[in-house]
């Protein structure tokens, strides 16, 4: 349990180190998010994929696979499913 509270806690704040770039890519192709965040990254003198040393050490512990749906995915797929989530 404290594994996965970490894990959870550490994510939130990798988002959240993102904010800027988050924003930045507001009505943008999806296709084109990992470049422009690879980008933002350089621009700030981190690697891609940037995860802080504590949660890399976790997770080649642990096997985790971690998706992180925020407002703007959730929108996406919305609109590519034509505003209907069933049949």
């Amino acid at each position: 349990m404290q594994a996965a509270d970490f894990i959870a806690y550490e994510l939130k704040k990798n988002v959240e180190s993102r904010r800027d770039w988050f924003d930045s890519t507001i009505g943008d192709d999806p296709d084109t998010w990992e470049e422009t965040e690879r980008r933002w990254l350089a621009s700030k003198g981190l690697p891609y994929p940037y995860i802080r040393k504590s949660l890399q050490g976790l997770l080649e512990a642990i096997p985790a696979q971690v998706t992180i749906w925020d407002y703007r995915i959730l929108c996406h797929l919305d609109d590519r499913r034509g505003g209907k989530w069933s049949a």
